[in-house]
């Protein structure tokens, strides 16, 4: 709540899963809408529990990224990618993810994913 409150958030989509056809994989991503305060936009968001941040979060959230944007929304193609980091006491971490890399990094272990899997 205290994300909501601050950012002013509307979500056009709450875990909504999808399939990338062009790539073959899929994903469900937690939220994806408009931040109205702060860092206004359109933005894919994927919200975490966990107690240590990861910088492979940028990368997961490129992938959900693709998805959305082949069902032909051009907001989705050009939203910006974050991680909201929940705590137990309430607080939260806003983290963009503005790496133009992360989708070439999820790509190639993709690949690997795909060429392990065929053994």
């Amino acid at each position: 709540k205290a994300f909501l409150a601050e950012y002013d958030a509307v979500w056009d989509e709450i875990e909504k899963m999808g399939y990338s056809r062009r790539y073959g994989f899929a994903g469900t991503w937690d939220r994806a809408g408009k931040i109205m305060e702060k860092l206004p936009g359109d933005w894919t968001i994927d919200i975490k529990t966990a107690k240590l941040d990861s910088e492979t979060w940028g990368i997961q959230t490129a992938a959900y990224r693709q998805i959305r944007s082949e069902g032909g929304d051009i907001r989705a193609a050009l939203s910006r990618r974050a991680t909201v980091q929940l705590d137990v006491s309430g607080d939260f971490t806003f983290t963009p993810w503005d790496a133009t890399d992360d989708m070439d990094c999820f790509l190639a272990l993709l690949t690997i994913h795909q060429w392990k899997a065929k053994r």
